[in-house]
């Protein structure tokens, strides 16, 4: 079906022929920053140091009970742990690559660590609540009162052409 048919749905969006469904909104997904690209290029071939390094040391937070709310931050100090034991496993981080890297360091720390201190569910959540999708969602489903009023508060922003 050529691309220049165009359809009307129920409610009055376009739709271009053929193609799949796009959605009413389109929330930009989380993509890797410029710095935590640079992270993982580093990494290399050592990504398994650094996966090893993280799950080490979650597994050591579970044994000493230092984690005791599902809702737990992930500190400055628990980063630099992370580091720490990655360049003591023999991997050369510069600082400024550890700087770009603390966010992305922290989040997968608090997964994993969510994980092994609590359970899939509460990694699960906490993924959840660093989606920016999701949160998008869900802020809108407070709003409404109804199915027809979730889509009265959607704001038409379609996707890129091709995504």
């Amino acid at each position: 079906m050529p691309d220049s048919l165009v359809f009307h749905t129920d409610h009055g969006r376009i739709v271009r022929g053929g193609g799949g469904i796009r959605p009413d909104m389109f929330v930009t997904p989380d993509t890797f920053t410029t710095a935590e690209r640079a992270f993982i290029r580093m990494l290399g071939n050592k990504v398994p140091v650094y996966w090893d390094a993280r799950a080490g040391y979650a597994l050591e937070l579970k044994a000493a009970g230092k984690l005791t709310d599902p809702n737990f931050t992930v500190s400055d100090a628990m980063v630099d742990e992370v580091l720490r034991r990655l360049r003591a496993r023999g991997v050369t981080v510069s600082d400024s690559t550890a700087a770009g890297a603390r966010h992305y360091i922290a989040q997968q720390l608090g997964y994993e660590a969510a994980r092994y201190v609590f359970s899939r569910q509460v990694e699960f959540r906490r993924q959840l609540n660093d989606d920016r999708q999701i949160q998008q969602a869900l802020a809108l489903a407070r709003k409404a009162k109804s199915p027809a009023d979730l889509l009265s508060l959607v704001t038409v922003t379609p996707a890129p052409p091709h995504n």
